[in-house]
């Protein structure tokens, strides 16, 4: 059997890069938010972790490179920064998803990042890279059933945000549209609350 590109990746890694995302998929946050439906067949969960850690490195400057709509380049470029980075930015990462993943728990239960019965990788990125930068105690003032409408209107209502998350999902104009219409959502919620 041929290797996927993240098989491939996951060879080409440190050892200490291969620990965090182990220690990322492991966490409790990550089996609650995906209700333990994303398989590590394949390393498909190793895979949505290294999305976030990703992007968390390029929201922070942390990555000199830019996003530009191929997945598979950008992250083996990903995991070669990682593989130079110190103890301390892996464990910020690793903070940083588990605040995402239990926020989005909190807002989503076992309906996070789907917009049918799978995780999309999509919603989850979206979601994971907002949701990192806020805390708990905001995220609990949300009445999470009308995030849940809010997010299910909007995915029924906004042909362009349905396509952003359903088609050409690597595209930056899709990845940065699905993160601004997630903002819009949660900044509604927080408003209302």
């Amino acid at each position: 059997m041929k290797l996927n590109s993240q098989e491939i990746r996951n060879c080409l890694s440190t050892k200490e890069t291969r620990k965090m995302l182990e220690e990322m998929v492991k966490l409790d946050s990550f089996k609650n938010s995906t209700n333990n439906s994303v398989s590590s067949t394949r390393m498909a969960d190793k895979e949505l972790a290294l999305r976030f850690a990703g992007f968390y490195m390029l929201d922070e400057n942390l990555i000199d490179i830019e996003y530009r709509s191929d997945m598979d380049w950008f992250l083996d470029r990903v995991t070669d920064s990682l593989n130079k980075q110190p103890a301390s930015v892996k464990e910020r990462i690793i903070s940083q998803f588990d605040i995402a993943l239990t926020n989005a728990h909190l807002l989503f239960n076992n309906r996070a990042f789907r917009k049918t019965t799978q995780i999309n990788k999509s919603l989850f990125l979206s979601w994971t890279r907002l949701l990192r930068k806020y805390s708990t105690k905001e995220i609990e003032k949300i009445d999470n059933n009308i995030i849940k409408e809010k997010l299910k209107s909007r995915i029924d209502a906004d042909t362009s945000y349905y396509y952003a998350i359903s088609y050409a999902t690597n595209d930056a104009l899709n990845i940065q549209r699905a993160y601004y219409v997630a903002k819009e959502i949660l900044e509604e919620c927080l408003n209302e609350s």
